[in-house]
């Protein structure tokens, strides 16, 4: 009986101990409209997005706020003078550098200015261009100021501050983000056709 009291406390103790070091904390879900989990916050910063493909099958976990892909790809070849640029992140993103009130719908961005004077587009000889940019939910596009030269390396830089996480506003990038690519020379952009700007539908004016 001694020993079965002994090892009783013991247990109980480390249950104790176990209590203190590993503390359970709540988990905060976010679904979005078709009731599909957008986010999972298991609090001090931890964040895991949850990422579908067009008709609503789960394409990937990430964690923290993350660039998913580019428009150009890094590294392509070939692409033309005319078009915009893009990032596509892993979930709703906002401003990070400005005190611009982001207009909303169902919890997400559409279309706010963005200061752009940290976004970097550079060439091979780190002239820096001009340009412009928006958000729409989780695509930061950014528009050149003029049409970009044939046959150069380009290089854009989003600072790793320029947004924030829609939902988790202290949330940014873990570092600058750059990718590169290389336009189409003279002889291989007068056979391509231009690519149609992108259009987002700017609600506020509606």
């Amino acid at each position: 009986m001694h020993f079965n009291n002994s090892r009783a406390i013991i247990i109980i103790g480390l249950f104790v101990i176990l209590s203190i070091a590993l503390p359970v904390s709540a988990v905060t879900y976010n679904y979005d409209s078709n009731n599909r989990m957008l986010s999972a916050d298991y609090g001090e910063g931890q964040v895991y997005y949850y990422q579908y493909d067009a008709v609503g099958n789960l394409r990937g976990i990430t964690e923290g706020l993350q660039i998913l892909s580019t428009t150009p790809e890094n590294g392509a070849v070939g692409i033309a003078v005319y078009g915009d640029i893009s990032a596509v992140f892993n979930t709703a993103i906002a401003l990070g550098i400005s005190d611009f009130q982001n207009e909303t719908v169902d919890g997400f961005v559409y279309d706010p200015p963005v200061e752009t004077s940290t976004i970097r587009i550079l060439d091979e000889n780190n002239f820096e261009l001009s340009c412009s940019a928006s958000i729409d939910n989780n695509i930061l596009t950014v528009v050149p100021g003029t049409p970009l030269d044939a046959g150069k390396t380009y290089r854009v830089i989003i600072p790793a501050d320029l947004v924030t996480s829609f939902q988790y506003t202290e949330m940014t990038l873990a570092g600058d983000y750059e990718f590169s690519f290389t336009t189409a020379s003279a002889a291989e952009a007068a056979t391509k056709e231009r690519i149609p700007e992108n259009s987002i539908t700017d609600i506020t004016s509606e």
